[in-house]
Formats: C-alpha cells, structure tokens, sequence
C-alpha cells in the first residue's frame, strides 16, 4: 500500500471557541464500550505501545468478521458472521466460550456488571453471563442495526430500524423508546445527562438519558450514520451529505462545519485538539478541534470503513486488507501488517499496552 500525502484546502463556515485542557474520556468502572469509552472519543489511555509491533496470537473464527473486539476484564468478546459470539482469552487467544446466534452478528459489544450485550441481524439483543455465555435475557427489537450499544448506570441504549430504545440492563425491560423517521445506525454516546445519536432521517439527536425526552435534533444534508464523538463539550460526526461538523453539545449551536466532498460514515476519533476520520472517497483526514482547519491528510485510494483509534502518539486504522499505525502528528506510516485477505472493516482496540483488531481474513489478532 502505497499513502500519497497531499494538502486539502477545506472550505467551511466557524465560529471561534476556546478549547480547553485535553484529556482522556472515560466510562463509568466496569463498563466497556466500543470506541474506548461513553464518549465514543475512540482515545485510549495506552501510552506505551512501541513500534515496531509484534504478534502475540490470532484466533480464527468461521466467518468472516466486521465487528470490533471489545476487551472486558480479561477477555476479548468479538461477533463474527457465523452467527456466534466469542470469547476469548487476552493473554493467550484460546477460546473460552462462544454463544451461537443463528444469525449474523456485525456490531460490537458492550459489558459491564459481569454482562455482555450484543444484537444479532435475526433481530434479537442478547445479554449473556460474562463469565459462562449462558444466556441472562432477550429483547427482540425486530429489525437489525449496524449499531453499537451503550451502557450507563443500569440502562442499555441500542438503535435499530427506527428507533432509539433504552433498556433495563438487568431485566431486558423497556424503559423508554425514542422514534426517528428513518433507522438507527449511529451507535449512541453519552454525556454528563444526555445520549447522543444519528438516524438516517438527515438528523443527530440529543435525548435525556432518563426519559428519552428530546432535547435538541440538528439537521444535516444526509442520512448520520457516523458514531458521534463528543470533546470538551463539543459533538463531533460525519454525514452523507459531504460535511464533517461540530456542534455544542449544549444546544446544537454550530460551532464549524468542513467540506470533505465524499460520505462519512465510519466513526471519528478526538484526541489533543485534533479529531481524525475517514470517507467514503478514500482520505483520512486530521482536523484542529477548534477551527476545523485541515492539519493533513492522506490519500489511501479505497473507500475507508474502519473508524481510527488513538493511543499516545500513534492512530491505528484498517485499510484494505492492512493495518497500520501512523503518526497522529503528520500521518507518516510507523507500522504496518497484512492480513491473508478481505478488506478491514473491524476498528482496533488497545488495552494494557495491547492492539486488538480483526481483519477480513476471518482472524481477530493481539499484537503488543
């Protein structure tokens, strides 16, 4: 894989805010979601992982595999389409368990309180003993999502067809549903009292976590399927209609948006004033928080469907059938791997020094 860097001019319309002091997101102890935490910052705490990296095992599944790994405790748990959930140990990559859907599963996970949540395209969220598999509860939603759940306090937030459903993470009960013209496909973020999230109808809402009472909806020009990502007050996310845009997670007030000219779907990352994500037409670009202002960007040729994640100084992103860490500061390549085949589309997560992801090739990989 050949990266031609080039120098983007985004047009876009800003207004100034003060930025304040960077720091790490973080979920509430014994709750992991995909994109490191609540906030879908896709930052992870790691800051020790050197180059050049070094395989410490892969595990194969029977299907190929579009979900990211989520690591809970001392487990990987990871979706495959043979309709299985598995779970695997950290250390070693032996399988503990594995917990078959009948049906394709290609989201990831969310744990806490010794549960994993997950949905399967036949329909069904599942929560399983973390521990065991064994099953605690169903919910059948009825229809199936490309989005990733959120777990707060004792409640489950998952999106599917139409709709923003909020469950009760012991019982599976439903406690409030929020409807949407069109699907769910945006995996919901939480902040401070609010769940953050897109739907096909053009908008990013904002609903109180405790009611589901909407608080504020911004339009766009196409359907939201990016994972919004919420910094220093500030909701970051793609849409099909070419803009990349910050909003005040206050009261939807537009704070930049850019002109990328191509679909965002895939999910971004906010790290250090700098928020980085991929398009449809194939750049990866890295954005100044505050203004919006391109800070580079890199040419990879193909559509980009795994969301980047940051740890330290360095981003991990699939492309293709490769992976590769690059430098947050100029986007230069500091590592890379081929997969035996099939495009990337699981996004990495690192834990304890640690770099999780899964290629095409129906393999998850651990590389420290």
């Amino acid at each position: 894989m050949v990266f031609l860097k080039k120098i983007i001019f985004i047009p876009l319309f800003f207004v100034f805010i003060t930025a304040a002091k960077t720091a790490i997101a973080s979920s509430p102890d014994d709750t992991v979601v995909w994109r490191s935490d609540l906030q879908r910052t896709g930052a992870y705490a790691t800051q020790n992982i050197k180059m050049p990296l070094r395989k410490k095992w892969s595990f194969k599944a029977d299907g190929n595999i579009n979900a990211s790994p989520v690591i809970y405790k001392d487990t990987v748990y990871i979706g495959s389409y043979d309709g299985r959930l598995y779970a695997i140990d950290k250390e070693t990559g032996v399988m503990r368990w594995a917990f078959a859907t009948g049906d394709w599963i290609h989201t990831s996970v969310a744990a806490g309180k010794d549960r994993v949540f997950f949905e399967s395209r036949n329909g069904k969220y599942y929560c399983l003993d973390a521990i065991t598999g064994d099953k605690l509860w169903t919910y059948h939603i009825g229809d199936w999502s490309l989005a990733s759940p959120a777990i707060y306090e004792n409640t489950l937030f998952v999106g599917n067809g139409g709709a923003l459903y909020a469950l009760d993470i012991m019982s599976g009960a439903l406690k409030w549903k929020f409807t949407t013209e069109l699907a769910v496909w945006s995996s919901p973020a939480v902040h401070k009292d609010t769940v953050f999230f897109g739907s096909r109808d053009t908008y990013l809402y904002a609903a109180d976590i405790n009611t589901g009472k909407e608080k504020w909806k911004f339009k766009t020009g196409g359907p939201v399927d990016s994972a919004p990502a919420i910094f220093n007050d500030t909701v970051y996310f793609g849409s099909s209609d070419g803009y990349f845009y910050a909003v005040d997670s206050k009261n939807a007030e537009l704070i930049w948006k850019a002109y990328i000219g191509s679909e965002i779907s895939n999910s971004p990352a906010v790290y250090e004033n700098t928020v980085f994500f991929g398009s449809f037409n194939g750049d990866l670009y890295a954005l100044d928080t505050t203004t919006g202002f391109i800070k580079w960007s890199i040419e990879t040729g193909t559509p980009l469907r795994s969301s980047p994640s940051i740890a330290g100084q360095t981003l991990y992103i699939g492309i293709l059938n490769n992976f590769f860490a690059l430098d947050i500061k100029n986007g230069d390549v500091l590592w890379e791997f081929n997969t035996n085949g099939g495009s990337v589309f699981s996004s990495p997560a690192i834990h304890e020094n640690t770099l999780y992801f899964a290629g095409g090739d129906w393999y998850v990989y651990s590389f420290e």
